[in-house]
């Protein structure tokens, strides 16, 4: 019994499923999961999936921040170090007195 941790009715969850039957059709009707056939429905389905398995790897995944995201950490780090620059300019001129 499945016990699926993504949801099959998005592309990405058809997408999966997809290349799971593709493996039990293709290679378990042989002598069971041979590592070399794997990786041969694998490639298939990138290339299916418009991935060129041969080209350099895909940024702006889970772990690459996409330009946006970038973008906005940069204006954040820049308007601290503002601040914070502001903060020490203004510690270091002499006190006023009242």
């Amino acid at each position: 019994m499945h016990n699926l941790k993504f949801d099959p009715s998005t592309r990405e969850g058809s997408q999966i499923i997809r290349l799971f039957n593709r493996i039990k059709d293709d290679i378990e009707d042989t002598d069971g999961w041979n590592g070399g056939d794997v990786v041969d429905v694998l490639c298939e389905w990138f290339k299916d999936l418009g991935i060129d398995v041969d080209a350099d790897a895909i940024g702006s995944g889970p772990d690459e921040p996409t330009a946006a995201v970038t973008d906005a950490r940069d204006r954040f780090t820049t308007g601290i170090l503002t601040r914070k620059a502001q903060f020490a300019a203004a510690l270091s001129r002499p006190a006023r007195r009242r």
